[in-house]
Formats: C-alpha cells, sequence, structure tokens
C-alpha cells in the first residue's frame, strides 16, 4: 500500500514539474521575444538618431555662397599647398554640397585649373 502512495505522490510531483517547466518555457519565450523587439527597436532608434543628426548639421548650417570664381582660387590654393580635405570642407561649407559631390567638385576644378 505504501508502494502506492509514494507512486501517486511521484507522479503528482511529476505534475506540477512538468506544468512548472512548461510555465517557465512559455516565459522564457515571451522574454526572448521582447528581447528581440528591444533590439531590434534600439538599432531603429540609432540609425534614426544618427540620420536626424546628420540632418540637423546640414540645415542648421547655412552655405556662406561665393563667386565660383573665388571658389576655385580658394581651392587652387589649398590644393596646391596638399590640403585636399580642407578643400572639400571649404567647397561644402560655401555651397549645398554633399561630402562626394564636394570631393569630386574639388578633384575636378583641381585638374581642370592646372592644366
Amino acid at each position: 500500500m505504501e508502494d502506492n502512495v509514494i507512486l501517486r505522490v511521484t507522479v503528482a510531483e511529476r505534475d506540477r514539474i512538468v506544468f512548472a517547466l512548461e510555465a517557465l518555457r512559455e516565459e522564457y519565450n515571451r522574454i526572448a521575444d521582447d528581447i528581440a523587439v528591444s533590439r531590434y527597436l534600439a538599432q531603429s532608434f540609432q540609425r534614426d538618431a544618427l540620420a536626424v543628426a546628420r540632418l540637423s548639421e546640414r540645415v542648421g548650417s547655412t552655405p556662406v555662397l561665393l563667386a565660383k570664381e573665388e571658389m576655385d582660387k580658394q581651392v587652387r590654393l589649398l590644393m596646391d599647398r596638399g590640403l585636399k580635405i580642407d578643400a572639400i570642407k571649404f567647397v561644402r561649407y560655401h555651397t549645398t554640397l554633399g561630402l562626394k559631390e564636394a570631393k569630386d567638385y574639388v578633384e575636378n576644378q583641381y585638374s581642370v585649373l592646372r592644366s
């Protein structure tokens, strides 16, 4: 008779353990989903913040426009001194060109001015 009682307790305990493990698995899956969503949102917010920062830099800086001849002269002076990056910054400051466009402008103008 004692064997039956032990068997019933063991079965009851096993059922409670199985139930608890299933509850833990469900909670783990919920937490894992929450973590995945959190990581996705963090990456999205980081990309958005970077985009906003880049836009605010461009919007916040109003170009000080120069005559083309004056800009070309300054680009030539900077390039003659080996200051290509400063020439690109100068063009970006005095125009609405982006980085690639300013770089292309400096390289093209300098090659035209040197020939």
